[in-house]
């Protein structure tokens, strides 16, 4: 470790930053941790994702959970073609040692992945606490925290110029995916409707001062009894999933001054109150339909909310293999890993509803009737060997 005062200069190629590191002057729970000078990018972006919060205790789901983490989840982005973001899993401070370190274990590798033992979230979507990562609030919270894996001087960084840069900030939960391009698309789009906020003199439209991304179409992934799983596509024109929904802060824009809705409400909410800096109240929230398809989205036992995951009607097996391809290719999710998830879930299908219904009213979840219902029924079909798979067409 260099010792305190001693002062080195170095440049930092970290996952496309550069970050020009001078004197060592403070640590962060007995690390060392350098100042940063310089942020070489537009955006100061943060991928948030919650890992069995609250949930500490109950490990045949915690496993499962983790196979959809590692195996949908982390390949989405560890591919994505821009890696200029940090990504922040928060999971229960009394996680399960063996699965703290396979998380560990598998998000070590990459410097902007980290692990962070924390049950507190923000912004929209997460049932928050108020905060973000604009105003300090978000940030300083992580740095309080025990940080288990990823370099803490982009955390630093990040926190430094979060009022010079574009801040955007992603949620993405722990088995869900996102295309490979989707980050970069949303980054892009960014600087474009949120870099120059000062066009007045110009006699222009005011760019934005705020404004939200979510996936127009996006892939569900059931459990089913023959193999791999299977895949439906949904649209949606005027709703907001959770997987990818982003919102964006222009330079000097405040989090306190940008309202936050709940995912489901929020397209009609903003749509209706507008109010982000434009000439028109429709430009604040856009729903990607650049690519084809932006999310994916896990819709099994394990799932918190339990909205969708019984997959009833019949099955287009016709368009199987093109889902497939795309999954594979757009997200780099392959059918083996996926077979390898799907078995596990099977065999286990009893006891994860069992503990996924234990689960359902620990603080921070919904604890909704209607779910635990859901997944008591879902224990009962699977002790008795009933099937789950739905028809196939």
């Amino acid at each position: 470790m260099v010792p305190i005062g001693t002062t080195i200069l170095m440049i930092l190629h970290l996952h496309g930053y550069t970050l020009r590191a001078a004197a060592v002057s403070s640590f962060v729970e007995g690390m060392g941790v350098e100042d940063v000078d310089t942020w070489d990018a537009d955006v100061v972006h943060i991928v948030n994702t919650r890992f069995m919060q609250h949930q500490a205790s109950l490990p045949t789901l915690g496993r499962a959970r983790f196979l959809l983490f590692a195996h949908f989840c982390f390949p989405s982005m560890v591919h994505q073609t821009s890696q200029k973001f940090l990504w922040i899993v928060r999971t229960d401070p009394n996680l399960d040692e063996k699965l703290r370190d396979d998380m560990v274990e598998l998000l070590r590798p990459h410097s902007n992945f980290f692990l962070v033992a924390s049950n507190n979230n923000f912004l929209a979507g997460n049932g928050s606490l108020e905060g973000a990562w604009r105003d300090g609030i978000a940030s300083a919270e992580v740095l309080r925290s025990s940080i288990y894996c990823g370099d803490v001087r982009l955390l630093r960084a990040a926190r430094k110029f979060e009022n010079e840069k574009i801040v955007l900030e992603t949620r993405l939960d722990a088995d869900d995916g996102l295309h490979v391009d989707y980050l970069k698309y949303v980054q892009e789009s960014a600087v474009e409707k949120l870099q120059s906020h000062d066009t007045i003199s110009l006699n222009k439209p005011l760019k934005a001062s705020w404004h939200y991304w979510c996936a127009r179409r996006h892939l569900q992934w059931h459990v089913d009894e023959n193999g791999v799983g299977e895949l439906n596509k949904v649209e949606h024109s005027h709703f907001c999933i959770t997987a990818g929904l982003t919102i964006g802060f222009a330079h000097g824009t405040s989090a306190g001054s940008v309202k936050l809705y709940p995912h489901d409400t929020l397209f009609k909410q903003v749509q209706k109150d507008g109010g982000c800096g434009t000439e028109s109240n429709e430009g604040c929230i856009e729903l990607v339909s650049d690519i084809d398809i932006a999310a994916m989205r896990s819709r099994t036992v394990t799932s918190a909310g339990m909205m969708g995951v019984t997959l009833e009607g019949k099955i287009d097996r016709n368009r199987w293999k093109d889902f497939w391809e795309k999954l594979e290719t757009g997200f780099k999710i392959s059918l083996k890993e996926a077979k390898l998830v799907n078995s596990f879930i099977l065999k286990n299908l009893e006891a994860i509803a069992l503990e996924n219904e234990m689960g359902q009213c620990t603080e921070g979840h919904s604890c909704k009737t209607k779910s635990k219902e859901k997944l008591l029924r879902m224990r009962d079909l699977a002790k008795y060997g009933a099937k789950l798979t739905p028809v196939v067409k």
